[in-house]
């Protein structure tokens, strides 16, 4: 079992907070983040928090999760891009970085480029000694996008891709290593010692200051536990005695139990507080003497005003007047239709009229009493002259008397009369009813309510009335109104008032007596006390809650202490079981191969808090001694000792790996890793040209060894505020002569149409492009002539290639002549024309180009041919046999 996984293991049987840290110390020892977490998951173990707010997770348990350790498949994979890179520094979301499959792939880019943006991402989601604590988002961007990339992958002749995130893992990905400053830092303890440790142990070297400060975080979680401040207390021993168990209460409805103040103790504390008051300034009498007022005059008064407007506004009252009107439309119809049936022609008009109606029983009066005694009018027998004109009745006069008389005798007339009369009746007994204003029984109501705490209801019964009154208005009849009809009983109002006011005398007559107000005394102090205590029940249920709560805080904090000791113990017991002579024999070989030959010491270093293995020279740290480039190539060396004790041939990534290193080191890294690539796909993100030289001479190298290892070269630019942009081929400097050709041919296409419209920008764009055609015939001299023997930026001589160098007279001729026009169309040199003077036409631009372009292959092909001929005058001569 790996040191990994006997960690993984050993957690198993920890407590879940503790489990949990350990997994977070696995990904990232420093713990740079999650700390806050780690003290919530103590603080939910304890119960300080509720259970929901813990985020512990089981140690890790699946291969995936894991960092990349020997006992992975040895399955080849390799990482072919990424792209579709989401606000990430300034990258441009259509990039894409395109890896070679195998050997060695240099990403160059100058400072700005978006070069760090890629390398942080692979840093990010695979394995790295040194984990970002953040990848910044794009600034010149306002977008709140997730951050994410889409990284390709190769397994054998599978592609896939997957869909990266911050802080996502991956597990092929993990398998890949990746070394640049800040994990060269992270291999140098805070003493300067470089540490190598099993795999997992380092998650132990910050545990103890890491612990101490889940301490720390926990302490700050105690509360105030001070008691509210309660004037008097100690005056009231019983509630005291309560007051200070209150933090043994068991939940915090007793406490609330224990502080509350009731409504009813409330009005109690009023009335005493008024009681004392009253006695004390002799109000108490005045009082009694007010309150039989009211019994005597006032509330009898104002009852029987009520008793009387009751009597007429019943609560059937609307139904009675409602039946009244009815009736009276009615008996009008059946007198209207009578009347009809009486209807004629008459002499004279107005019959029927109320004034005719006068007449017609005055004469009956006359003619029964005077002139016809005894005979009814006007049928009477003898009966022969009208009683008004004295004339004899002819048949059509009596005819009419008659149906006088059936009108005057018809039933139909005198009951609408009758209906009529009692609905007027009615309607003035409303009107003329009288019914108290507000401003009249107000002042009475509250003196009720002052007297007893209520009026009874009297003010309902007059606003009742008032409401009843207005309902038989004439601005209310045509609206949708309901007529009160809530019953009320004005008597039992009025027994219920005296008798309540009747004991209020008793009360005020009892508090009269001295040992009654001594007894009011000390019930308004103890009535006031509980309601201090009541006003700060929420200051007692914290403080009980916060006495219970630093118990479990205290808990937690000295738990802190036996945690350590276990994390100790198993650090000792790490690096005890799994740091082997196969590291340190490694390690010193990897040193010898960079050529550095000094006696590196690694010793353990076991005590609580740090679990490395410190290197030391000459018993001194290696800080103390050596240059800051000698330990960075100790942190090198370590990396790639590392890489085979993992035993597997995972890709490496490397970013600025020989970062303040001079010359020599640089080109013994340069081998190492060119001599690495031949096994395994190194990519290596680079803005040092002199590295990418080194590697190519050592590929060179390489080849004429018989092995034969695939370079790529991709070059990443800025494009005003976007970065990260590709060209999958090498910077100008890093250039072949053929690349710089097609790369001019490629340059003249973009500017060809100015030289018809903008002759200024064309002049301008061609002194640019003869610059550039001067440095290709200096690469050519370099790259062709000479056959790469010597290199700018590279530190060694290529002498196996000297037997391919052949110059004539013709050559130089050439070189001069193509130097010496690139001089005089350019800008920047003293025999440059003036930029006011046109350039060259395309034509001849294009043919310059070609001029390089047949020289190169010309000493390519002769450079073959001359090898072959000075390889056959090397060889000894043939002798003569036989």
């Amino acid at each position: 079992m790996s040191s990994f996984k006997g960690i993984i293991a050993w957690a198993q049987d920890l407590e879940a907070w503790e489990a949990d840290l350990i997994r977070r110390l696995l990904i990232d020892n420093t713990l740079a983040v999650g700390l806050s977490e780690v003290s919530t998951n103590l603080a939910a173990h304890f119960k300080i928090h509720e259970p929901n707010g813990s985020t512990c997770i089981k140690p890790l348990m699946a291969e995936e999760r894991a960092r990349p350790n020997q006992e992975f498949s040895n399955e080849k994979f390799s990482i072919c891009s990424i792209h579709s890179v989401s606000n990430i520094n300034a990258i441009n979301s259509t990039s894409r970085l395109d890896f070679g499959h195998d050997g060695i792939t240099i990403i160059y880019g100058e400072n700005g480029s978006g070069k760090s943006g890629y390398s942080r991402i692979l840093k990010n989601a695979c394995h790295a000694k040194h984990e970002e604590r953040e990848i910044l988002r794009n600034i010149y961007n306002k977008s709140v996008s997730a951050q994410s990339a889409t990284i390709g992958i190769k397994i054998g002749d599978i592609k896939s891709e997957w869909i990266w995130q911050p802080n996502n893992q991956h597990p092929l990905l993990k398998r890949i290593n990746v070394y640049d400053v800040d994990c060269g830092k992270e291999l140098l303890d805070k003493n300067n010692q470089v540490s190598f440790k099993p795999e997992g142990a380092e998650a132990f070297d910050n545990a103890t200051e890491i612990l101490d400060l889940v301490r720390a975080e926990i302490n700050k979680l105690m509360k105030d536990a001070t008691p509210p401040t309660i004037q008097n207390l100690e005056h009231h021993p019983d509630r005291k005695l309560e007051i200070d168990n209150i933090g043994q209460a068991l939940s915090d409805e007793n406490v609330v139990t224990l502080t509350s103040f009731t409504a009813e103790e409330d009005e109690e504390l009023n009335k005493v507080k008024l009681s004392i008051q009253n006695y004390e300034n002799g109000t108490t009498i005045s009082d009694i003497e007010k309150i039989n007022t009211i019994i005597s005059s006032r509330l009898p008064r104002a009852i029987q005003r009520a008793k009387l407007a009751l009597g007429i506004f019943t609560s059937d009252k609307s139904e009675l007047i409602s039946s009244l009107a009815e009736n009276l439309a009615t008996t009008k119809k059946a007198y209207e239709l009578a009347l009809s049936a009486y209807s004629t022609t008459d002499p004279l008009s107005g019959i029927h009229s109320p004034e005719w109606k006068r007449l017609f029983e005055a004469a009956r009066e006359f003619s029964e009493k005077l002139a016809y005694p005894g005979e009814a009018y006007p049928k009477g027998s003898s009966q022969t002259s009208c009683v008004l004109c004295m004339q004899e009745l002819t048949v059509e006069a009596q005819e009419r008397l008659l149906r006088f008389d059936r009108y005057i005798a018809d039933k139909t007339q005198k009951d609408f009369e009758q209906a009529s009369r009692l609905y007027q009746d009615a309607l003035s007994g409303i009107k003329a009813c009288n019914i108290p204003e507000q401003d009249t029984y107000e002042p009475l109501v509250a003196d009720l309510i002052w007297a007893v705490g209520s009026d009874g209801g009297l003010r309902n019964v007059f606003i009742t009335l008032h409401h009843r009154k207005s309902y038989f208005a004439p601005s209310t009849q045509d609206k949708l109104i309901a007529y009160n009809t809530d019953p009320i009983d004005i008597d039992l109002l009025e027994t219920t008032l005296k008798a309540e006011l009747q004991r209020r005398i008793q009360t005020l007559t009892e508090s009269l007596k001295p040992e009654q107000y001594q007894a009011n005394i000390a019930k308004k102090k103890r009535l006031e006390l509980n309601q201090e205590i009541n006003k700060k029940q929420v200051a007692f249920v914290d403080y009980r809650n916060a006495l219970l709560h630093n118990r479990k805080v205290t808990a937690a904090a000295a738990s802190i202490t036996t945690t350590k000791q276990r994390f100790s113990t198993k650090s000792r017991s790490i690096i005890s079981q799994y740091v082997t002579p196969e590291f340190v024999n490694n390690f010193q070989n990897e040193l010898t191969a960079l050529g550095m030959d000094t006696k590196i010491e690694i010793s353990p270093i076991v005590r609580t808090g740090d679990t490395s293995h410190a290197f030391s020279l000459m018993s001194k740290k290696p800080g103390k001694v050596l240059s800051e480039g000698e330990q960075k190539v100790i942190s090198i060396a370590a990396f790639l000792a590392e890489l085979k004790t993992f035993k597997n041939k995972s890709p490496i990534i490397l970013d600025d790996p020989v970062t303040s290193l001079d010359h020599v080191y640089r080109e013994r890294i340069a081998s190492r890793l060119v001599k690495e690539c031949i096994s395994r796909q190194v990519i290596i993100f680079t803005h040092d040209l002199s590295l990418i030289m080194e590697i190519e001479g050592k590929l060179t190298e390489s080849a004429l060894k018989g092995e034969t290892p695939s370079k790529t070269i991709v070059t990443i630019r800025r494009n005003g505020t976007d970065s990260g942009l590709c060209v999958n081929k090498a910077p100008w400097r890093g250039m072949s002569t053929s690349s710089r050709m097609q790369h001019l041919i490629e340059l003249l296409a973009k500017f060809k149409n100015q030289h018809n419209s903008d002759i200024e920008s064309y002049n301008q764009q061609a002194a640019y492009l003869y610059c550039l055609l001067r440095e290709a015939w200096e690469s050519s001299i370099e790259q062709d002539l000479l056959g790469d023997v010597v290199t700018r930026g590279r530190n060694s001589i290529q002498t196996l290639r000297l037997p391919e160098i052949f110059i004539d007279d013709d050559d130089i001729k050439t070189i001069e002549l193509a130097m010496s026009r690139c001089s005089t169309w350019m800008f920047g040199h003293d025999k440059s024309r003036n930029l006011a003077e046109n350039r060259p036409s395309l034509e001849e631009i294009a043919g310059d180009i070609d001029e390089l372009r047949a020289f190169s292959k010309t000493l390519v092909k002769r450079r073959e041919s001359t090898k072959d001929r000075r390889k056959k005058s090397l060889q000894p001569a043939a002798t003569d046999k036989g």
